[in-house]
């Protein structure tokens, strides 16, 4: 572990990774090499192959660890064998070649009709500016199915007061 010990120092004195971030990187490193003498292949962290790494992440998976949390964990990897690779230590990446995990993507939550409904009954008296901004803001979302983000980012420009268009 005296190669990983020196990673770790590199990462926190060059490239001042948080302490949080180094604990995670030597938890990911500590796993791996547990792993690989695990595996009784005779393998250790300079030693370890692109199979390897595979069947490490395939035990991951198989064990129930999130496909966000391994591609976490094979950036730890690639980082660590880059940075062998960089010092001499090791003349070939192992973990060069490997691609991420495919993660699901959320899917948007939505409003339904019914909710509009009785959001804009809830909005029938407008007496103040704050109440107008929220109608616009609901009518914005609402009718045009922008995000959030892009109805932040709007600026004067975006409004056409001829045509009546945002």
């Amino acid at each position: 572990m005296y190669d990983a010990d020196l990673f770790l120092r590199y990462l926190h004195t060059e490239k001042r990774f948080s302490p949080n971030t180094l604990i995670a990187y030597q938890t990911d490193l500590n796993q791996f090499s547990h792993f690989l003498s695990d595996a009784g292949q005779g393998l250790t962290l300079l030693s370890a192959t692109t199979r390897s790494i595979r069947s490490w992440v395939i035990a991951l998976l198989d064990s129930g660890i999130s496909p966000r949390s391994v591609n976490r964990k094979l950036t730890t990897l690639r980082r660590f064998y880059r940075y062998l690779v960089g010092e001499g230590l090791i003349s070939v990446n192992p973990a060069v070649s490997l691609s991420a995990v495919k993660t699901q993507k959320p899917l948007p939550s939505f409003m339904d009709e019914n909710s509009m409904i009785l959001l804009a009954e809830g909005m029938a008296d407008i007496d103040n500016y704050q109440d107008l901004l929220r109608v616009v803001v609901i009518e914005l979302l609402y009718g045009t199915g922008m995000r959030l983000s892009e109805l932040i980012g709007l600026l004067d420009r975006d409004f056409d007061e001829v045509r009546q268009q945002v």
